[in-house]
């Protein structure tokens, strides 16, 4: 599990307990997913 369990709104303390690799910021109290890393994608795109 990655992001909080499900709320109308999350903190910064929900955010420093997250767990796994998943990466997500808070934006008006809303986790919102971030993209992968480029070196992630540079794998899948042609160079």
């Amino acid at each position: 599990m990655s992001l909080p369990a499900k709320k109308d709104r999350y903190t910064y303390t929900d955010y420093l307990q997250r767990e796994g690799p998943e990466r997500f910021e808070l934006i008006d109290g809303k986790a919102v997913m971030l993209a992968g890393c480029f070196i992630e994608l540079s794998k899948v795109l042609p160079t």
